[in-house]
């Protein structure tokens, strides 16, 4: 599993964009993944197969990918992805 996505991860992303946007002391935002093998491989399959599908804390069946998505379009600060590899799914909507 390379930087694989699950509720939990999507979650705390959501959670510190949210704090770097209304950080004085922050002027741009850069997402990278660990590792020089994948930024992102995308939905951890394996959480995904063994609980029925993504769920969030309240059991809703999703992964609320979108609302990050949201949040990098709508921030006043710039967000760039530091990619290794290819740039598929959420980091084209980086600047």
């Amino acid at each position: 599993m390379r930087n694989a996505f699950r509720p939990l991860t999507v979650k705390e992303m959501i959670q510190a964009l949210a704090d770097a946007r209304y950080d004085d002391n922050i002027g741009v935002i850069i997402l990278t993944g660990a590792g020089d093998k994948a930024f992102c491989s995308g939905g951890d399959q394996k959480v995904r197969g063994d609980y029925g599908g993504y769920k969030d804390d309240s059991g809703v069946h999703h992964l609320n990918v979108l609302d990050f998505q949201r949040q990098i379009r709508t921030c006043p600060k710039p967000v760039v992805a530091m990619v290794a590899g290819y740039s598929i799914a959420v980091v084209t909507f980086c600047t």
